[in-house]
Formats: structure tokens, sequence, C-alpha cells
């Protein structure tokens, strides 16, 4: 533990907003183009289909981008999908050979990493954290042996996560079947 490695993000990776969409639509002459939401919906990527411009090609996403929300910090997402178009509204971290996307994720997702997010933010009524303040974050490096070690673990416990939710989500589903079915359609009145 002596022997700690920090890195700023900047170090580590490109960190950039996406781009503002609106000045590139353009109904007649654009291609159809995948544009990710404004908003990620329990940290899962949407999109719409627009008819866009030319655009540079390093706002399109690559496999492994790390997004994050700028005024919803808690939307952070690693992107599997090539060519989506990123909107303004997020900071896309896209890391540097040698650092395992899924491990910068896991930090990212992190209580620690939102408590300096918060610490950071900036605004009254709608919080958002600005590029220069991410660049600066500082995140403990493991060697690349250990992060990929970490990071397939991390991988494993949120898969278990996920099927322990909807365990949940069928037996509440289960619980309300069985009270219809004993009670009736209507077992509560005004």
């Amino acid at each position: 533990r002596k022997y700690m490695t920090y890195k700023k993000l900047s170090e580590i990776a490109e960190i950039f907003t996406g781009i503002r969409t609106s000045r590139y639509k353009n109904i007649t002459e654009g291609t159809k183009t995948k544009i990710l939401l404004n908003k990620l919906h329990n940290n899962k990527i949407e999109y719409e289909e627009l008819k866009i411009n030319k655009v540079q090609p390093k706002y399109y996403s690559q496999k492994n981008d790390i997004i994050i929300h700028l005024s919803d910090t808690t939307s952070i997402t690693i992107i599997k999908e090539e060519n989506l178009l990123i909107p303004l509204n997020y900071a896309i971290i896209r890391l540097k050979k040698g650092y395992n996307a899924e491990y910068v994720y896991q930090i990212l997702k992190s209580t620690y990493f939102q408590n300096i997010i918060n610490r950071i933010s900036e605004g009254s009524s709608i919080k958002f954290i600005k590029i220069n303040d991410l660049k600066n974050i500082k995140i403990q490096i493991l060697k690349q042996e250990k992060q990929e070690k970490y990071a397939k673990m991390m991988q494993l416990i949120n898969k278990r996560k996920l099927i322990s939710e909807k365990k949940i989500e069928i037996e509440e589903k289960y619980l309300h079947e069985l009270i219809q079915k004993e009670l009736g359609g209507q077992y509560v009145k005004l």
C-alpha cells in the first residue's frame, strides 16, 4: 500500500464533452444517425435516430467509452456500442492504452467518486460538473493485471446484484398476484 499510484483522469484518458446535436440536424441531406438520449434511464443506453450532417468522428462512441452525465453525475455508464453520437450534456472519457475500462468505470461508479463530485459540483438549483474539474480528479491506478482481476470481480458482483434485484421484483409480483387470487380483483375500497 506504500506505493499507491494516483493519476489524474486527464493523464489516463482523453476527456471532452459531447456535441450540440441540434446544430447538425438536417432533415433533407443528413444521414441517419443514432443519437444518445439526454438522460440515461437506470444507466441504460437509449437513443433516437435522426438525420445528421457530417460531425467530427471523435463525437461518435467507441467501445469502452465511459460517459458521465454532467448534471446528473450518478448517471455513468460504459458504452459497448460504437457509432452513437454523444450529445453535449455528457462527458466522454476515452481511455488511453494500458487502462482497463471496466476498472475505471467501477471506480467512477463508487461512492468515493460521487463524494468528490458532490464537493466540486457547481450551480445552486441544478448541480453540474465542469470538464476541467473532472480532468483533475485523481484515481488509484493498479498494475494492468490487477486492474483486469478487479474489473472481472466487480462485473461478477454486479451481475449477482442484478440477479438479486430481478428475484425481488419477481417475488413482489408473485405476492401481488397471490393476494389478488385469494381476495379477488378489488380487495381495497374507498
